[in-house]
């Protein structure tokens, strides 16, 4: 369930990071502000809080609600959404016809003056120019975290709808991202937050995320290119002509990918497929676990502390390295290759018809006739081909 329907509030403890970051996370040259047109209405956004709750608020269950900003623009499909925010979540829904809305509110258990003041810190700016549609913070001044008797138990939340086939950039300093569905070029910046998504396809997508996880039902683009820090990936589905995935510190799990080149690097982190198929997959591990249900294509899979466990579903050979971890390889009883396997302790399965050398450490020659090359070596560990 998209965090549009859950409850953000900002803790004491995430308040002394966001401290810690401040207005200055991103170099604001970096970011290109020149997209964005300059303000030129007051300071301060008007508050809009025409709600038929109690002081003007809504109350839903024990979450309360204040309506801040509210604008509607008319847009056109495959124009462009640019968004520029620090401390804020961001949730993008689908609009039908040629309307958008930015609807921005303070949501939580209770709103108090200094969540209001809190949100004229960030001094949101709303608007459209040269078929881009805006939204950005542009806080003045400091901000004291700290105050006896002053506890926000509210968060900012950024409502979007724009027509599915639109293109978006956005960089968010701290928030989570939910995005329903959209078909356009997608360039994602996050420092410290969630992405949880629906389908996301056009001719490009890219995400560099720093602190944060990334969840999506289906991943659909020419190119996709994603990089996470500190948190873990899970998607249903990929389709793309050229696929480069890399973490630091987290997990991979992907149920179906189709690709004409997959490249995967991590660094602390396993990586579990159900099913791949490319013409080459690409795979770097420095600590973790491979795992590849079933793979139809062409691998070239290096781990230097970790374990390979994959499955052919046709004879396409390939390539494996292990240098502290075992070596677990499986194929159709039929299949035929040329293999080369040296490890620690190498077994293969007798359903095979083998020809060759075969010792305990080594195994060389060509199983069921021979065909394309399989080299694995294990300098620690073992490697086992067996049948499925």
């Amino acid at each position: 369930m998209h965090s549009a329907l859950r409850i953000a509030g900002l803790g004491a403890g995430a308040l002394l990071l966001l401290a810690v970051a401040g207005t200055t996370l991103f170099n604001r040259a970096e970011l290109n502000r020149a997209e964005f047109v300059s303000r030129t209405g007051p300071n301060i956004p008007v508050r809009l809080t025409s709600h038929a709750g109690p002081n003007g608020l809504d109350h839903i269950g024990d979450r309360a609600e204040e309506e801040m900003i509210n604008k509607t623009f008319s847009v056109q499909p495959g124009e462009q959404l640019l968004v520029d925010v620090i401390h804020s979540d961001i949730h993008i829904e689908k609009s039908e016809g040629g309307e958008a809305r930015i609807r921005i509110t303070l949501e939580g258990k209770e709103i108090n003056d200094r969540a209001r003041d809190f949100f004229d810190y960030l001094n949101f700016e709303v608007g459209q120019t040269d078929g881009k549609l805006f939204v950005r913070t542009d806080p003045g001044g400091n901000w004291s975290w700290r105050r006896k008797g002053w506890r926000m138990r509210a968060g900012v939340h950024v409502y979007i709808s724009v027509p599915e086939l639109f293109d978006a950039k956005m960089d968010v300093a701290h928030g989570d991202v939910d995005i329903n569905a959209l078909k356009g070029a997608l360039n994602v910046d996050l420092a410290h937050g969630d992405i949880d998504a629906g389908s996301l396809s056009g001719s490009s997508l890219s995400m560099n995320i720093a602190h944060g996880d990334v969840q999506t039902s289906h991943l659909g683009s020419e190119r996709i290119r994603l990089n996470l820090q500190h948190g873990d990936l899970s998607t249903h589905r990929i389709d793309a002509t050229d696929v480069e995935l890399s973490t630091a510190h987290g997990d991979l799990d992907i149920d179906y990918a189709t690709a004409k080149t997959v490249r995967i690097r991590t660094a602390h982190g396993d990586l579990a497929m159900n099913r791949i198929t490319a013409e080459k997959i690409d795979v770097e591990a420095a600590h973790g676990d491979i795992d590849v249900h079933e793979m139809d294509g062409y691998p070239r899979i290096e781990v230097r502390h970790g374990d390979i466990s994959l499955h052919f579903l046709r004879a396409a050979g390939g390539k494996f390295s292990a240098a502290h971890g075992d070596i677990d390889l499986s194929a159709p009883a039929r299949t035929a290759l040329d293999v080369d396997l040296k490890a620690s302790d190498v077994s293969m399965d007798d359903a095979f018809r083998f020809e060759g050398m075969r010792k305990e450490k080594e195994v060389q020659g060509r199983v069921n006739g021979g065909g394309p090359e399989l080299y694995a070596q294990a300098s620690h560990g073992d490697i086992a081909l067996r049948t499925r």
